[in-house]
């Protein structure tokens, strides 16, 4: 598959992104919010959890394509790898997250796949960590795209690739 390298990326995709990154991160602080919660209280905030994952992750969907348009000029094949993986681990974590919110699937079988569709998410943050930072198109510390896909540094990372995508 070959692509127009001087191809301007659209900027509705990318002001989308943007808004999406800036989105998901507030849903993702509610998240981790009732997270710790949940473990340090003991308090009922599980399912929250649970449905604030579903906004975040849901809203993360234009992310993947517009980082894609960015990227896309200065490594091809790892900016269509990154987003064939992000899109599917996304949309898994969406499905299996609402599964187990609407009680159709019990936590017990839910827990792998979604697992699963996580570290999907994650090695897209790597790759497109990596694909960033040798661009300068994203944050430079691939530690903020590690801790970004492992969830508590979510918010930071949304932050900083909003503001990015907005001054594109």
């Amino acid at each position: 598959m070959s692509f127009n390298h001087a191809a301007r990326p659209s900027a509705g995709l990318i002001r989308a992104a943007a808004w999406s990154a800036y989105g998901s991160g507030i849903a993702s602080i509610f998240g981790i919010a009732f997270l710790l919660a949940f473990f340090v209280l003991g308090a009922p905030t599980g399912r929250l959890n649970d449905i604030a994952v579903i906004v975040q992750y849901s809203m993360m969907l234009p992310i993947p394509f517009g980082l894609f348009q960015i990227l896309r000029p200065y490594h091809p094949n790892l900016s269509l790898a990154a987003l064939l993986i992000g899109i599917p681990g996304m949309l898994a974590v969406v499905i299996l997250q609402i599964l187990l919110v609407t009680d159709i699937l019990p936590f017990a079988n839910q827990i792998v796949p979604v697992v699963l569709a996580f570290l999907l998410v994650l090695v897209w943050f790597i790759v497109n960590g990596f694909s960033g930072r040798t661009s300068e198109k994203l944050p430079a510390g691939m530690l903020l795209h590690v801790l970004a896909g492992l969830y508590i540094g979510y918010p930071f990372w949304a932050f900083s690739v909003g503001r990015r995508l907005r001054s594109y």
